[in-house]
């Protein structure tokens, strides 16, 4: 099967409009003609998800990795009452995803760190986190590929389990990555992560 995958980084930042991500499906599904299948990593999954419980007729299937949440949590009510922090990205912060020795090379990380310097000074601002509440697999009814790397502290897999019994959709399929972290895209379980990815996809069309 011959299937174009298109990547589109889509930024945060406290200028873009709210739902600016359907306008990017919206657009997608217009040059395509086809829902997209959209790839979500760390905050990047949730908000995949939260469009994906929505907006689901953009979408044809949803892949949540590093997903660093649980469908348990209940997150507090808050706001920026005035500014938002703007804290500055600092070159730890930047590499604090790299924790499995030798499976990514020091030339990559410092390369990966200094683009992330030059890209985001300024660390992204997430208001009105409560928001993230609305998650919920019963919610989510379309295929889902969860991909979590064995040695990710942010993918819990004890309610990785629940959230996945949740799911509504009966196409879905849960992948643990051996070797990886929550930068395992960018480590030696690329391949593994890339071929489990298109491979749910080919399989949702049979």
């Amino acid at each position: 099967m011959a299937r174009r995958l298109e990547t589109i980084r889509v930024g945060i930042h406290r200028t873009v409009p709210r739902w600016t991500w359907l306008r990017v499906l919206d657009w997608l599904l217009a040059r395509n003609g086809e829902a997209s299948h959209v790839w979500g990593w760390s905050y990047g999954s949730m908000v995949a998800q939260l469009t994906a419980q929505r907006h689901p007729e953009a979408i044809a299937s949803v892949t949540l990795f590093g997903y660093p949440t649980d469908p348990d949590a209940v997150v507090p009510e808050t706001s920026f009452l005035s500014e938002a922090p703007a804290r500055p990205t600092t070159r730890a912060a930047a590499a604090s995803d790299f924790i499995v020795p030798e499976s990514i090379s020091q030339l990559a990380i410092d390369t990966y760190v200094n683009a992330a310097m030059k890209a985001d000074p300024i660390r992204a601002d997430w208001n009105q986190l409560h928001q993230w509440n609305a998650l919920d697999g019963e919610q989510l009814a379309l295929p889902t590929l969860l991909l979590q790397a064995e040695f990710d502290p942010l993918a819990d897999t004890d309610a990785h389990a629940r959230f996945f019994a949740k799911i509504a959709n009966p196409n879905k399929q849960w992948i643990v990555l051996a070797g990886g972290d929550h930068a395992a895209l960018l480590e030696t379980p690329r391949a593994k992560l890339i071929k489990s990815t298109i491979d749910f996809i080919e399989w949702l069309a049979h």
